[in-house]
């Protein structure tokens, strides 16, 4: 009987090629623009020719040449490859309503948003792909977590989750799909989630995560195979669809794809130099004359009374460049607007200091009445005290306008200005 079993388990795949088909797929998420690293799993994916290449999303957001390109150099790698799809990511959401246009344009592929529409920019959340006779519906959701960033974002909205999936699947079924799989930028071990959508959405057989940055081969949760990848290019997720003579999905198999030893040439030369040819910005006497200025900057940019300003003084040089900027400040934050009584917000520097959290503002925060004070967004919604206050986003970008005021030189009329020392950064 136990050789039976065996004898059953080892001839089901071959019984299942014989007799219906197989699909694959290649799962990658959270590249980041790393593509150095990518390069070198580039390989491994062209050896799966048929297989249908998806992302799951964060695509930019931490290298320097791939962000100051506006991230063409991934979508150049992604085309190379033949990637059919990618879903944005938290991350990706980071940019300008041009620059993700850009991007439609330029990815060969299909970018989905899965539950996230932009103002006058709306991308599906499902999509078909064909092969080998099997029609296979794909279904995209975004980072949950980005709801809270629609308290300011006037040009962000949302659906609901499960109303979403629902709906794509429904969709789907008219156009008489095999199988549907849900390419998420959420967490493989976001249980919550992942299970309110099982249970809803009994329908889908597989759900390829993301956002953690950590991988998972092949795990159910009921009936739904979960799979995610590595981070950074680290690995690919390859998992197989195997349908029997009548159709229908008998099994799925996963494992993870490594990187080889030598990486893709084509996919290297779009990687950029790894010197700093990054033009000089300015010199700074610490990291709090630059700190106080940063925040000056932040407030003439919004038209506040004030501002606050906070990144890793241990990271700071000795002489900024471009690329030195961009270590500092990696990301994407629009620059927000809050408004709020002048005793509320001077209770909350009291807090701050007495937490010995180093950050560093600027204007005047004195008197009565309210005060407009500019923070990115980064920051607001790291400070639960700040979020009872009314905010509003600009639409302006805060790595931006500290370029735009270094280059014009408008810095030295700041550092010109008297400068008082405190215990918690320095105010102008």
């Amino acid at each position: 009987m136990r050789f039976m079993v065996k004898f059953l388990i080892i001839c089901l795949p071959l019984w299942s090629f014989l007799c219906g088909g197989e699909v694959a797929f290649i799962l990658t998420s959270d590249l980041h623009g790393e593509l150095e690293r990518f390069a070198y799993l580039a390989p491994v994916i062209r050896k799966y020719p048929q297989a249908v290449k998806i992302d799951a999303g964060d695509l930019f957001q931490g290298n320097y040449h791939v962000n100051k390109s506006k991230g063409i150099p991934v979508w150049k790698a992604l085309n190379i490859l033949g990637y059919e799809a990618a879903v944005l990511g938290n991350h990706d959401f980071e940019y300008p309503l041009e620059t993700m246009q850009l991007w439609q344009r330029t990815f060969s592929g299909t970018l989905m948003g899965g539950q996230w529409k932009l103002k006058n920019f709306e991308l599906p959340c499902e999509m078909t792909v064909e092969r080998s006779g099997y029609r296979i519906g794909i279904i995209a959701l975004g980072d949950v977590g980005l709801k809270k960033h629609t308290v300011f974002r006037q040009d962000l909205s949302y659906s609901d989750e499960i109303t979403t999936v629902r709906e794509a699947i429904e969709s789907l079924k008219k156009e008489k799909c095999h199988a549907f799989i849900l390419v998420a930028h959420i967490s493989s071990g976001n249980f919550g989630v992942l299970n309110r959508i099982i249970r809803d959405a009994p329908e889908i057989d597989v759900i390829a995560g993301a956002h953690s940055h950590r991988s998972e081969p092949g795990r159910r949760i009921g009936r739904a195979l979960v799979v995610q990848a590595d981070p950074y290019g680290k690995s690919a997720v390859l998992f197989k669809l195997n349908f029997d003579d009548g159709g229908n999905l008998s099994f799925v198999r996963s494992e993870l794809l490594m990187p080889s030893n030598t990486p893709d040439m084509e996919i290297l030369k779009l990687c950029g130099s790894n010197e700093d040819t990054s033009d000089r910005l300015a010199k700074f006497a610490d990291s709090a004359e630059f700190g106080a200025v940063c925040a000056e900057i932040l407030r003439r940019a919004a038209g506040a009374d004030a501002a606050f300003f906070r990144f890793n003084t241990d990271k700071f040089p000795v002489s900024l460049t471009d690329k030195a900027l961009f270590s500092l400040l990696p990301f994407g934050n629009r620059i927000v607007r809050i408004t709020a009584g002048r005793a509320e917000i001077r209770k909350f520097l009291k807090k701050r200091r007495r937490k010995n959290k180093a950050f560093f503002r600027a204007g005047n925060f004195d008197g009565n009445g309210t005060v407009t004070i500019a923070v990115s967004d980064h920051f607001f919604l790291s400070e639960k005290d700040l979020h009872s206050f009314f905010a509003v986003e600009t639409g302006k970008f805060e790595r931006d306008e500290i370029v735009k005021a270094l280059k014009n030189g408008e810095y030295r009329k700041i550092i010109c200005e008297k400068v008082e020392k405190s215990s918690s950064g320095t105010t102008l």
